[in-house]
C-alpha cells in the first residue's frame, strides 16, 4: 500500500510539473488559450502567435534601443523563492544575430535598466542569450540570492559587481520582461516554454562580511572564485610567460604579408610611401606604403595605461604595497567627471597591470612589454594598433606595426547649452579655440607620427554626442550665452534669411523684441516653426566641424588619412558632412555584426548609401567564465562563444565592400575593480590583468587574420 501511494504521489507531482530531481513551474506556455492582448509591448516590437504553441517577436514600427515584451504574472505575482532559475526556449528565425535578454521586476521597478549604471543603484537580475540566424537555445536567468549577512557591503566605483549586494524579492515577482538589445537591425525570434526551474537550497548560514573583504588578491584578480588559468603565484606568472613564448614561436605570423602587414602576394598598386585608400575591383581597401592591398585587422590600447581607484576602498584589496618598495612606483592619481569619484578633484590609483609586468620582467618591464605587443599582434594575425591617448608613443615609434591614433579637441570651448542638452559637451567649431587646439595637437606630433610611413592616419575626437534628431546641437546653441561663437553665427544666418526680427517671429511663432534680445535669450523655441532653421544650422555646424578638422589635419599632416570622429551615434546631416570630408569614416559599432551596416545618406549616392570606405574602430565581446565581474557591452556565454563572435564579426566586415578594417577594443581586460573614470570593468581583453593570453579568442583572430586577404579578395 505504501508503494502504491508513493507511485500515485509521483504521478501527481509529474503531472503538476515536479519531479524528484527537477522542479518546474510553467510561467507562460503560448498555446491556443494564450491571449496576445494581455501582454504589453513597446513600439519597437510586434508579436504574433505561431501554430498555437510559440510567440514570434519582430521589429516594430519604430527604431528603439531595447524593444521589449512585458509578461505580467497572471495572478498579480509569482513566488519564485523556491526556484534556481527562469528558462526560456528561444530561436532566431531572422537574418541578423541578436542578443535576447530577460529581466524580472518587483512592483515599482522600472521595466528596463535605463542607460549606463555607474553605481549599483538599481537591482537588476538579468539573463542573456546570443543567437546567430537559425540558432536556437535556452535563455537562462539565474535567480540570485543574498549570500551575505549584511545587505550593504560597500562596493563603489565599478560597474560590474559580485552578486552580493542587493537582489530581487523573489517572493513578489510581478512581471518578466523580454527584450532585444540594440535592435537597430530587423529581428525575428520565437520564444516558448517560459519556466521557473530547479530547487533552491538555502545555505545553512549566511556568510559574514568579514570573510568577503578583501575581495581582490595580490595580482588584481577577484579572490572569491576559481577559474581555468587563474594566477596564484609569481611562479605561475613566469610559467604562463614561457608557455606563451612557445605559442608565439609556433605562430610567427602570416607568410603572405609584407613588412607593413599588406598583401605581398596580392596585386601591385601605386606605391606612394604612405598609406592611402583605393577602390579595387568593387571593394574599398587601404593601400600600404609599398603599394600593396591592406586590410586593417587590429586592436586598441596596447600601452599599459590600466589603473584602478584606491581612495575610499583600500579595504577591497589584499595587497597594496608601501610606496618605498619597488611595486610602490605604480601608484598614481586621477580625476573624473563621472560616478562616485567625481566628488574628488583627484583621487589615488594603483596599477595591478604594471605591477604584474614588473613581477614578470623586473626593471625592463616597459621595454619588454612594448616589444612583446608587436610580436603578439603579428602572431595573432593583426596588423594595426590604435592609440586612444598617446600615453606611450614610444611603443608605436618602434615602427613594427602600422598604427592610428586619436587627436582631441577637448580643450576647445564647448557649446554651453544647458545641463541636460545633448550638445552641451560638444566643441564649438566656430570658436577660434577650435582651430588653435587642433594646431596644438598636431604640433605635438610633428617629427613623430606626422610623416611617419607607419602612421596610417588620425581620428579627431572620440564618440562626440551628435544626438539623433538632427537639431539638438542647434537647440543647445540657442540656449547658450550671448558670447557663444556658434550662437552668433546662427543669428547672423537668421538675419540674412529673415532681414527683420518680426519676420523671424512670424515664422517661429516667437515674440523677440530685437536681434539683441534673441542673442540674450536662452530658451528653446517652441512649436514646429523653427525646425527647418534648426536643422539647417545643425547641418552647417556638422559641415564646419569636419571641414576645419580636415583643413588643419591636411595642412600639418598631408600624408596621413582622416578617419573622422569615431561615430557611435549618427544621423543624415552628420553622415553627409563626414562623407564629404573624411578619407575613411570611422565607426565604433558595438554590435555582433556589421555586415549589413551602411552609412545613412541624405544624398542617395550609389543606391541610397554613400560609397565611402569605413573603418570599424571599436567593438568588443566578453564573458564571465574567467573571473571578471562584467561581461561587456556585448555578452557571450563563455570564451568559446566569445571567440566565435569575434570571428563572425571580422568575417562579416571582410564581406562588406566598404569596410577597410576592424579595430577591437581592447588589448587587455579592464581592471577588476574598474578603470578610473566610469568604473568599467569589462572582460574584453586578449590578455588578462596578469598578462596571460585568452587563447580561444587568439585562435579565432589567427583564423581570420592569416587568411584575410584571400577571403576578402575572393569573396563576392
Amino acid at each position: 500500500m505504501i508503494q502504491n501511494s508513493a507511485g500515485i504521489i509521483m504521478i501527481i507531482l509529474t503531472f503538476l510539473g515536479f519531479s524528484c530531481t527537477k522542479r518546474s513551474l510553467i510561467l507562460f506556455d503560448f498555446n491556443r488559450d494564450f491571449d496576445t492582448g494581455t501582454v504589453e509591448t513597446t513600439e519597437g516590437m510586434k508579436i504574433s502567435l505561431i501554430d498555437e504553441k510559440a510567440l514570434r517577436l519582430e521589429k516594430g514600427a519604430v527604431r528603439q534601443y531595447r524593444p521589449s515584451l512585458v509578461l505580467k504574472a497572471p495572478g498579480g505575482k509569482w513566488d519564485l523563492s523556491g526556484y534556481e532559475a527562469i528558462t526560456i526556449e528561444v530561436k532566431n528565425v531572422g537574418s541578423e544575430p541578436h542578443s535576447v535578454n530577460c529581466i524580472i521586476n518587483n512592483p515599482g521597478d522600472p521595466p528596463l535598466p535605463v542607460g549606463y549604471v555607474y553605481e549599483d543603484t538599481d537591482v537588476i537580475t538579468e539573463g542573456a542569450l546570443l543567437l546567430w540566424p537559425g540558432e536556437e537555445g535556452v535563455l537562462k536567468l539565474p535567480l540570485l540570492r543574498e549570500q551575505w549577512a549584511e545587505k550593504e557591503i560597500g562596493i563603489i566605483g565599478m560597474r560590474g559587481h559580485p552578486p552580493v549586494k542587493r537582489v530581487k524579492d523573489l517572493s513578489n515577482v510581478n512581471q518578466l520582461v523580454v527584450y532585444i538589445q540594440k535592435a537597430d537591425k530587423p529581428f525575428e525570434v520565437v520564444i516558448d516554454n517560459i519556466r521557473a526551474e530547479g530547487i533552491y537550497k538555502a545555505p545553512e548560514k549566511l556568510q559574514e562580511l568579514k570573510n568577503f573583504f578583501p575581495m581582490i588578491d595580490e595580482f588584481g584578480q577577484y579572490r572569491h572564485r576559481e577559474w581555468s588559468g587563474k594566477t596564484h603565484s609569481q611562479e605561475e606568472l613566469l610559467v604562463h610567460r614561457e608557455i606563451e613564448e612557445g605559442d608565439l614561436d609556433s605562430h610567427p605570423g602570416p607568410e603572405s604579408w609584407d613588412k607593413y602587414g599588406g598583401w605581398a602576394a596580392g596585386p601591385q598598386l601605386e606605391a606612394t610611401g604612405f598609406f592611402r585608400v583605393e577602390k579595387h575591383q568593387g571593394k574599398w581597401w587601404l593601400v600600404d606604403p609599398e603599394g600593396r592591398l591592406f586590410w586593417s585587422h587590429g586592436i586598441v590600447a596596447v600601452e599599459p595605461y590600466h589603473k584602478t581607484a584606491i581612495t575610499d576602498r583600500e579595504y577591497m584589496y589584499s595587497f597594496l604595497p608601501s610606496k618605498d618598495e619597488p611595486l610602490g612606483r605604480f601608484y598614481g592619481t586621477a580625476s573624473t567627471r563621472w560616478g562616485y569619484y567625481s566628488r574628488y578633484d583627484t583621487f589615488e590609483t594603483y596599477s595591478y597591470t604594471k605591477a604584474n609586468m614588473y613581477r614578470i620582467w623586473g626593471e625592463d618591464w616597459f621595454d619588454k612589454s612594448a616589444g612583446l605587443a608587436h610580436h603578439r599582434l603579428k602572431s595573432w594575425g593583426m596588423n594595426t594598433m590604435h592609440t586612444p591617448n598617446w600615453d606611450n608613443r614610444e611603443i608605436y615609434e618602434l615602427r613594427e606595426t602600422p598604427y592610428t591614433g586619436t587627436l582631441r579637441t577637448r580643450q576647445a570651448r564647448r557649446i554651453i547649452g544647458d545641463e541636460v542638452s545633448e550638445g552641451s559637451r560638444f566643441p564649438d567649431p566656430f570658436d577660434p579655440s577650435f582651430r588653435r587646439i587642433l594646431r596644438d595637437q598636431l604640433a605635438y606630433h610633428k617629427g613623430h607620427s606626422i610623416d611617419d610611413p607607419w602612421c596610417i592616419g588620425y581620428h579627431i575626437d572620440g564618440e562626440p554626442d551628435w544626438g539623433w534628431d538632427g537639431i539638438s546641437l542647434a537647440v543647445s546653441t540657442l540656449k547658450s550665452p550671448p558670447d557663444q561663437a556658434a550662437k552668433r553665427e546662427f543669428i547672423n544666418d537668421l538675419k540674412l534669411k529673415y532681414s527683420s526680427i518680426d519676420r523671424l517671429n512670424t515664422a517661429w511663432g516667437t515674440s523677440h523684441g530685437s536681434w539683441g534680445a534673441l542673442l540674450m535669450n536662452r530658451t528653446e523655441p517652441e512649436g514646429e516653426g523653427a525646425y527647418a532653421d534648426l536643422r539647417a544650422f545643425y547641418a552647417k555646424l556638422a559641415d564646419t566641424y569636419f571641414r576645419i578638422c580636415k583643413e588643419e589635419l591636411k595642412s600639418a599632416a598631408p600624408n596621413q588619412l582622416y578617419f573622422g570622429c569615431r561615430f557611435w551615434s549618427v544621423n543624415i546631416p552628420v553622415a553627409d558632412a563626414a562623407a564629404k570630408y573624411c578619407d575613411v569614416v570611422g565607426y565604433n559599432r558595438y554590435y555582433y555584426t556589421v555586415e549589413n551596416f551602411y552609412m545613412p545618406s541624405g544624398q542617395k549616392i550609389d543606391t541610397l548609401e554613400y560609397d565611402k570606405p569605413m573603418l570599424f574602430g571599436e567593438w568588443h565581446v566578453g564573458a564571465l567564465d574567467r573571473g571578471m565581474l562584467h561581461p561587456s557591452l556585448r555578452q557571450t556565454k563563455d570564451q568559446d562563444q566569445r571567440a566565435k563572435a569575434y570571428k563572425d564579426y571580422v568575417l562579416g566586415a571582410m564581406r562588406h565592400p566598404q569596410a577597410v578594417g576592424t579595430i577591437y577594443f581592447q588589448y587587455q581586460d579592464q581592471e577588476t575593480t574598474g578603470r578610473v573614470g566610469d568604473g568599467e570593468n569589462y572582460q574584453i581583453g586578449f590578455i588578462d590583468v596578469c598578462n596571460k593570453p585568452y587563447y580561444e579568442i587568439i585562435r579565432a583572430s589567427r583564423d581570420v587574420g592569416y587568411n584575410m586577404y584571400d577571403y576578402r579578395f575572393s569573396n563576392k
